[in-house]
């Protein structure tokens, strides 16, 4: 799943790949990530970008869903609701 990346500083686009192709996923900014999570397809799967160094990393979350809710507070992501496949 192809990500575009708008950079506010250069004005610039740039694109990037998630490591794992879906949609209906959910997405929130915390600090100086990224975090994208669940989705149809692989809906367990969690994508991070660490916007300062460019790096991916991944991981899972404690139940698979689609169509969640998203939101920050401080330093922590919220995913909430969606469906399970």
């Amino acid at each position: 799943l192809v990500v575009n990346v708008y950079d506010t500083a250069t004005q610039a686009w740039s694109v990037d790949a998630l490591g794992s192709a879906r949609y209906r996923l959910a997405g929130v900014g915390v600090g100086q990530y990224a975090i994208f999570a669940g989705g149809a397809n692989a809906n367990d799967f969690i994508d991070v970008l660490d916007t300062s160094t460019g790096l991916w990393s991944s991981g899972t979350l404690s139940v698979g869903r689609f169509d969640m809710a998203s939101t920050s507070l401080g330093s922590l992501a919220f995913f909430a609701g969606g469906e399970s496949s």
